[in-house]
């Protein structure tokens, strides 16, 4: 049975040590963070070999998080899965954590966006300098200030009195929020253990002074050598003018990190168009999810395709029917839609070197809706490590300007090929290795299957057919009747 204990003081350099080494750029999971808003919302831990999972909730409704840590989280994941069979609820996943999931317990769970709404990650090069026009207003409110006030500077909270002075401009901040009922808010309860406890949560933090007088703060802590976390910004109610200049302030003494998390919206739309006026360069996207998991069925993914694609109806159908069994799915689901999908045809590469087995990436999509949260990177990377064994992966863009796209992933393109009179050029593909099996000779061959597919496709026994985005289907006489050869006219 998994044990789980309070978040103390005397664990925070544990947990600290898995989180830096972990790929986690969610605020959720920092020690500091754990710490101060554990008695708040029921935040315990169970530590397991490199691992932690959190769990969060009281009186038996709780939810867990993904395993944080190093390395393969498989072992760690299935201990809890098999305490919480049934009613296993997760929340605050990342993307690559919900794609992992997607495929190692296909229609398992049910996904859902976080309440929370999305981090906010910005260059600290940027916060630090405002650079370019877009952060022309940010400049114009720093100089409007320093215009209007006197005496101006910061200084690095390193000792108790800073800490009291932060105290004040907090009290201030919040009975101007909430009067004099402000004792009775969350917040303030987690702010005030954060500076009980400062120094020993390693935070880093800073005071602004303008007129003689602390007028500002900011703290927070590091989530790995690359990123620092924000958790308090506050001013004094009458210098609410002094956030665009403790913001740069800040950034400026944070250089040696590269990313700053200023944490999420809270889904206050408010909150969200000020993060955004700084032009973040991230997003942290944060997702639930419970084992009550909907039947994820054909028609969501059908859906899908008609939106990416605008196929016909019978065209669509035809692929579902003729492929069922031979290829491979990959997708997922949010809030009870189909947010990106594609599909891994088994094919085979004939030359003169001989017959090479590898998968087709087929019809690549990602709605409207969820498109840049980064769901079809991650879905690749997921049909990557499934093809490893095989000799390739292969794909053709369906606009030039995926090419690039698909280069940062990690695929490459080929060379030409030849296939008697006909010029051809084989499909972009990933595994560099593809290149040295492909020659003037190569071309790729589908199961009966998915020829059925393409033939609806082509709707004519055609020995040539061109789509609008220039694949071609081909036939040829030294090929058995179960094969077809499909490769992209230049």
């Amino acid at each position: 049975m998994l044990e789980f204990y309070p978040i103390t003081i005397d664990c925070i350099e544990k947990l600290s040590d898995i989180l830096h080494r972990s790929d986690i750029l969610s605020c959720d999971f920092t020690a500091g963070n754990m710490f101060m808003w554990g008695n708040v919302y029921g935040l315990k831990v169970c530590i397991l070999k490199d691992f932690f999972i959190v769990r969060i909730g009281k009186n038996g409704n709780y939810s867990f998080s993904f395993p944080i840590g190093e390395g393969d989280p498989s072992e760690v994941f299935q201990l809890l899965l098999n305490e919480y069979p049934d009613s296993l609820k997760l929340y605050s996943l990342n993307q690559k954590q919900l794609v992992w999931l997607n495929e190692k317990y296909p229609n398992r769970f049910n996904f859902i966006t976080s309440d929370f709404g999305i981090e906010y990650v910005y260059k600290a090069e940027n916060l630090a300098q405002l650079p370019g026009r877009k952060f022309h207003q940010k400049k114009n409110f720093i100089n409007r200030f320093r215009n209007n006030h006197s005496d101006i500077y910061s200084k690095v909270i390193e000792e108790s009195d800073d800490l009291e002075e932060c105290r004040k401009i907090a009290e201030k901040w919040f009975i101007d929020k909430y009067n004099d009922a402000y004792k009775d808010e969350r917040e303030w309860h987690a702010f005030e253990l954060a500076l009980n406890h400062y120094f020993e949560l390693k935070y880093k933090g800073l005071l602004l002074y303008a007129d003689g007088i602390p007028v500002a703060f900011t703290m927070g802590e590091e989530i790995n050598s690359r990123i620092f976390d924000t958790h308090f910004e506050k001013t004094l109610p009458d210098y609410r003018d002094a956030y665009p200049v403790i913001n740069k302030e800040f950034a400026l003494h944070l250089s040696e990190y590269e990313y700053i998390n200023r944490e999420d919206d809270a889904g206050v739309e408010a909150l969200k168009k000020a993060k955004l006026s700084y032009h973040p360069s991230k997003f942290v996207y944060k997702y639930n999810a419970d084992t009550n998991s909907q039947q994820k069925s054909d028609k969501a993914l059908k859906v899908l395709w008609k939106e990416a694609f605008g196929d016909d109806d019978c065209i669509i159908d035809s692929f579902f029917e003729n492929t069922e069994g031979n290829a491979r799915r990959f997708n997922v689901f949010v809030d009870g839609e189909c947010a990106s999908a594609f599909y891994l045809l088994e094919c085979s590469v004939r030359n003169t070197s001989g017959v090479f087995h590898g998968y087709y990436l087929y019809a690549a999509a990602t709605a409207c809706k969820f498109r840049n949260q980064g769901f079809m990177t991650e879905l690749i990377k997921s049909a990557i490590n499934f093809s490893k064994d095989k000799d390739f992966l292969i794909l053709y863009p369906a606009e030039a300007v995926l090419h690039e796209f698909y280069k940062k992933i990690g695929f490459v393109s080929t060379v030409r090929a030849y296939n008697g009179d006909n010029l051809l050029q084989i499909y972009d593909m990933t595994a560099e290795d593809y290149c040295r099996y492909v020659d003037e000779k190569g071309f790729v061959c589908y199961s009966k299957k998915v020829y059925r597919y393409y033939k609806t496709y082509a709707k004519k026994n055609e020995s040539l057919f061109v789509n609008g985005n220039g694949l071609a289907i081909i036939y040829n006489d030294l090929l058995s009747e179960s094969d077809l050869i499909i490769k992209d006219i230049l």
